[in-house]
């Protein structure tokens, strides 16, 4: 036995070297003595291991004191013989948390209804905030691609009815001069589409920023392959014909074919040599709207769709700007500069700049763009935020099922502890059990998320441009998920566990199982009775977000119809104002023509273009302009065809425009009634002239009223002008006899074949048109109701698992009743009614909530009021209604509970 001993002796001091040193020779010590106990027995060697290894292993992870007290030993010989749970599986934390979970499995195998509910109702919680929070991240928590991000800053111009705040490309010259002191360089950019083509079909449409000053530099963005623009280039018009390829288009067209430098792409017509493709981080400067390719704004005569004269018109104000602060220089210094150069445009153009004021704000503060921060963040916080009470529910859920699941446990903690068992050893082990849950849970909702996301990204939106998101379960997101699981499992399995483990061992073992009214059981209560108040609160927002949007849609925007198409194209530059004349009669002419085309007709611009809009001034005699201001200012649309009676805007007075109104004929009007009002009031407005660039007007008809910018906006002049005598632009708008949307192949066709090097852009109906400004309304009441169903489905998940937990742990009871001849019906009204109970004083407590909740979300509500008593009233009777069917369910089964069964259950 000696060389046993030796190898038993020297695989105990080895691992003791885990252990402090002043506790190794109490550890060897002990082991050895084990030894000598074992090693004439079968197996004597791997116990010895098991032993050390466990040992070794809890005093490095403890670092706790060994103490040489036999108390150590003995008490594990004593759970050794008394058949508990270390059972010859070795000491120590390792041991212990291996033992707890295969107990905890254990227990969940058995009870697979309890399982189930729990993990179902946490993994709905968990898989809802991760999807959302992967959105969120992905749109407004992700760190910006920029160097030095905090030195940069968005500059805006702003002016009534436009919180964008663009500039024209005059404007942003003079601005750079003004302000070379305080900005390291400025830089303009502006969404724009081109079309590439190899000559031998229409091609495809491409997204693209035409920029302006050092972009590239400014930002901090390099390239991967090849170079991005020089700061000498893009200064003359239309001596830079190059471009810079997105990481994302790079790879979908060519490949990620390294040898794409030096090669020439046909945009709109014309060669472009790609000189570099960007840092694959960059996608351009507004999120989720993916840009293919770069190019200079000075080439806009070849690619933007704003036509050929956009850089010397400074009513053309497309450019957003971003500029980097120069060292030393600070936002109070910036925001000087711009004020001194906003003075000096009054000063030179008092009716354009009189009302407008520069803005700037820090890059860091406006994860989007300013304009837009202000609708999509706190939309945003608003889904988070109730997304949280969501998982608050679940976590509530979990809890309650941990309570019931603890007093269906209670007579065997009871003998647990009668035997000796230490009560902060039961916590440990009714926690290892939450946690568990907690992780399966935890894993199932994040694999639910992704499915969540891939809905929610898959919604489909008129937008105009393309929307490219592409969340992912990366660090931060996968973090989140688990601070959620861990916060949900661990924090709220405290109170079941020390409510569990905190039993009255003699009056527990004396109890029969009548089903007592303890703490544990009140606890439940309360628990039911938040869960509902919280999902009361939730479907009454989401209420009042869903009569707001239908509010919204009963709106009349004084236009509009079923069976419309709208047709956005885009005319080469370098066409004449002759050819693109000609352009328009033409494809008019072709798409007529088509099948099932009743009207053809143009406007420059529909109406509640959430893109932007087109104004003018004007000087009307007798009609004093405002304050420091020599003309007024309307919105301008330019009308060919039968536009006005394709969008039903109805004549109220006068005629509409007609052949003879061309080129050659007088300057003629047709007014908005709102304008009519305003200019000429008590007087009959056909005949009454104006002028407008110093050319006489007149007025021969006055249509309808339309909302032109928002729905709630009051009347607004619109000033109507023939396409003949302003220059045809625009979207093309058609009355078909059928479904729009089946048409758009042959009414693009028609359009290239009016012009080989024209762009289509926009092809969506009328109907999707007038829904773009609903997309916030839509997506908040269509989030909300999926969030409110949720609230109320874990709600209904966790009042059935509570009430079937109570008809269970009073199945004794049950049993008693139906012996002494209780009638079923009379165990299912009694079942049901102490679960409404609740269910009642959750309604009230959430009716009450959802009062101060409706008054925070009131300036989001349009045509409703936020203590609408349809809506408060519909969610206390609906909610009602499902946890009625939650309650009734266990009832039902109590009232099948078999006597003589129920009498013999433990």
């Amino acid at each position: 036995d000696v060389p046993r001993l030796d190898w038993a002796e020297g695989l105990v001091r080895a691992a003791s070297l885990l252990l402090p040193r002043r506790h190794r020779e109490a550890f060897v010590g002990d082991l050895l003595e084990l030894w000598e106990e074992w090693r004439g027995q079968p197996g004597g060697a791997r116990r010895l291991l098991t032993e050390t290894v466990s040992g070794g292993v809890s005093g490095l992870m403890r670092s706790v004191r060994y103490r040489r007290d036999r108390k150590v030993v003995d008490s594990w010989r004593e759970r050794r013989t008394m058949g508990g749970q270390s059972r010859g599986r070795g000491f120590g934390f390792a041991a212990d948390l291996i033992q707890d979970l295969r107990l905890a499995f254990r227990r969940m195998r058995r009870a697979p209804g309890f399982t189930s509910l729990a993990v179902l109702s946490l993994a709905l919680g968990v898989g809802a905030n991760t999807a959302v929070f992967s959105l969120v991240e992905e749109v407004i928590l992700k760190p910006p691609p920029f160097a030095e991000p905090q030195g940069l800053v968005s500059v805006r111009l702003i002016a009534d009815g436009d919180a964008f705040g663009t500039l024209s490309y005059l404007t942003f010259r003079e601005m750079e001069d003004a302000t070379a002191g305080v900005f390291d360089g400025a830089v303009g950019y502006m969404l724009n589409v081109v079309g590439r083509s190899d000559g031998q079909g229409p091609g495809e449409n491409l997204v693209n920023e035409l920029v302006l000053g050092p972009y590239f530099q400014a930002l901090g963005i390099g390239a991967q392959i090849g170079r991005v623009f020089e700061e000498t280039e893009g200064v003359d018009v239309g001596a830079d014909p190059v471009v810079v390829l997105s990481d994302r288009y790079w790879r979908r067209a060519f490949g990620g074919d390294p040898s794409i430098i030096g090669t020439t792409l046909q945009l709109n017509g014309h060669p472009y040599s790609v000189v570099g493709v960007a840092d694959a981080r960059f996608e351009g400067m507004m999120p989720g709207l993916a840009t293919d390719l770069w190019a200079f704004a000075t080439m806009s005569g070849q690619l933007s769709l704003n036509g050929p004269g956009a850089l010397a018109d400074r009513g053309q104000e497309s450019f957003f700007v971003t500029a980097r602060l120069s060292d030393g220089a600070s936002l109070a210094q910036a925001t000087t500069a711009l004020e001194n150069f906003r003075e000096d445009l009054v000063a030179r153009f008092p009716d354009r700049y009189a009302t407008n004021e520069f803005s700037v704000t820090p890059v860091l503060d406006s994860p989007i763009h300013p304009a837009l921060d202000g609708v999509i963040v706190p939309m945003a916080a608003l889904i988070m935020a109730v997304l949280g009470i969501v998982l608050l529910i679940a976590c509530v859920n979990l809890a309650g099922f941990l309570l019931a699941r603890a007093e269906s446990l209670r007579r065997e903690v009871a003998v647990r502890l009668a035997l000796g068992a230490r009560r902060g050893r039961l916590v440990r082990s009714l926690l290892t059990e939450t946690g568990a849950l907690a992780v399966l849970a935890g894993v199932i909702g994040v694999l639910l998320s992704v499915v969540m996301v891939d809905l929610l990204v898959s919604i489909e939106l008129p937008f105009p441009v393309p929307i490219t998101l592409e969340p992912e379960l990366n660090g931060r997101v996968l973090l989140f998920g688990f601070a959620v699981t861990a916060l949900a499992g661990l924090v709220l399995g405290v109170v079941p566990a020390l409510q569990g483990a905190n039993r009255d061992v003699a009056g527990t073992l004396r109890d029969e199982g009548t089903g007592g009214r303890g703490t544990g059981v009140r606890l439940r209560d309360f628990l039911v009775v938040g869960q509902v108040a919280a999902s009361v609160v939730l479907l009454v927002v989401a209420g009042l977000f869903l009569r707001s949007l239908a509010a919204s849609r009963a709106i009349d925007p004084g236009f509009g119809g079923e069976l419309v198409a709208v047709i956005g194209v885009g005319i080469p530059p370098d066409r004449t104002p002759e050819e693109r004349g000609a352009f328009f009669r033409d494809v008019q002419e072709r798409m007529g023509a088509i099948p099932g085309v009743l009207e053809v007709g143009l406007f420059s611009r529909i109406h509640l273009d959430a893109t932007g809009f087109s104004r003018t001034s004007i000087v009307v005699p007798g009609i004093d302009p405002p304050p420091g201001r020599t003309t007024h200012d309307v919105d301008l649309v330019v009308v060919d065809g039968d536009a006005f009676s394709i969008l039903g805007i109805p004549l109220v007075a006068g005629r509409l425009f007609n052949e003879g109104d061309d080129a050659a004929a007088d300057p003629v009007a047709v007014v908005s009634e709102a304008m009519a009002a305003r200019f000429w009031p008590d007087l009959d407005p056909v005949g009454r002239a104006f002028t407008r660039d110093g050319t006489e007007m007149r007025v021969v008809g006055v249509a309808r009223d339309t909302k032109v910018h928002r729905l709630s906006e009051g009347p607004t002049p619109v000033l109507y002008r023939p396409a003949a005598q302003e220059g045809p632009w625009g979207r093309l708008v058609v009355r078909t006899a059928t479904d729009p949307a089946t048409l758009f192949p042959e009414l693009a066709a028609a359009a290239r074949s009016a012009d080989s090097g024209v762009i289509v852009f926009t092809q969506i109906t009328l109907e999707e048109h007038l829904g773009f400004l609903l997309i916030p309304a839509r997506l908040s009441a269509l989030l909300l109701s999926i969030v409110g169903a949720l609230a109320a489905l874990l709600a209904a998940i966790g009042l059935y698992g509570i009430l079937a937990y109570s008809v269970a742990a009073r199945s004794r009871e049950m049993g008693i009743r139906m012996s002494v001849g209780a009638e079923p019906r009379r165990l299912v009204g009694m079942v049901v009614g102490s679960g409404m109970k609740r269910v009642g004083l959750g309604v009230a407590l959430g009716l009450g909530l959802a009062l101060p909740a409706a008054q925070l979300i009131r300036g989001s509500l349009y045509g409703v009021q936020p203590l609408d008593p349809l809506t408060f009233g519909g969610v206390a009777l609906a909610l009602s209604a499902v946890a009625a069917v939650a309650a009734y369910l266990p009832a039902r089964r109590a009232s099948r509970v078999d006597p003589t069964r129920a009498l013999k259950a433990d």
